[in-house]
This record gives C-alpha cells, sequence and structure tokens, in this order.
C-alpha cells in the first residue's frame, strides 16, 4: 500500500534554503504573481482538477480524497488523504524513498507545464499527505 502513496508526487524535501536579494537579510518579502501568473496557476489547477476523480477511482481504497489547489504565486498543491490510518514513521520512511523519481518527474514534466503556461515566479510543486485522520504525514516540495 505504501508504494501507492507516491502514485504522483516530485520534489525535494524541505531544508532548502534561499538566498535573499534583499539588502537586509532580515527583511525579505515573498515575490507577487502578477494577474496573468495567477490566471495561468489558476487555469492549470482547473486542468488537474479534470483529472482527479480518475485518479481516485484508480486509487479506491488508498485515498479517501484527493485535492488540488493553487497558493500563489506559483504553487500547485496536491493534497492526499489516505483511506486507512497508517504508522507515520513507516509511511515517511517509504515516500523519502521516492524524492528522486519524484524530483525527476517535476523537472521533465510538470516544470516545464508550467513555465509554457505563464507560471514563472516562484513555480513550485507540493505534495501533502495526510493521514485517514487527517494529520500531516509528509509535506514534499519540488522546487526547480
Amino acid at each position: 500500500m505504501l508504494g501507492a502513496l507516491s502514485l504522483t508526487g516530485c520534489g525535494s524535501s524541505g531544508g532548502e534554503g534561499e538566498k535573499s536579494t534583499s539588502s537586509d537579510p532580515a527583511k525579505t518579502e515573498a515575490p507577487t504573481a502578477s494577474a496573468a501568473q495567477r490566471e495561468a496557476l489558476d487555469q492549470m489547477v482547473a486542468e488537474g482538477r479534470s483529472k482527479i476523480e480518475p485518479l481516485k477511482k484508480a486509487f479506491e481504497g488508498t485515498y479517501s480524497d484527493i485535492k488540488l489547489d493553487a497558493v500563489y504565486p506559483g504553487t500547485v498543491r496536491y493534497r492526499y488523504v489516505l483511506a486507512n490510518q497508517v504508522d507515520p514513521g513507516k509511511a515517511v520512511g517509504e515516500l523519502k524513498k521516492q524524492a528522486p523519481t519524484l524530483q525527476s518527474s517535476c523537472k521533465t514534466g510538470l516544470f516545464p507545464a508550467m513555465k509554457n503556461a505563464g507560471v514563472t515566479v516562484e513555480p513550485r510543486v507540493q505534495y501533502l499527505y495526510l493521514n485517514a485522520d487527517r494529520s500531516k504525514l509528509w509535506s514534499y516540495t519540488c522546487k526547480p
């Protein structure tokens, strides 16, 4: 069952620091998305949502819910809720093993699509895995 947890995900685990371009290192501001980028991100999410029902059916019994939403300025976020409670230690261990494959998937598929759609400010893909009780198991964020 844990192999199905990583049905589609990409990224790098947290901990990657980003350098500030601000002259004052204590004062950093998140980039803002233009109206065009927000529209492009919303369109990508809308298109992705049309594929959620087939995923739910394909993984019936594994996930009780799968959601897709936009987080501005440039993140597409997938949320997977497991159908049955699992041991977090075991699940996270199995998910972490998928990191190289997941990063490659983002690099070769999702990020080129995001760029082509006009999502160029802080493009990210985040996968959030929740246990059946909706407690967080693992979050995986892919950065180009």
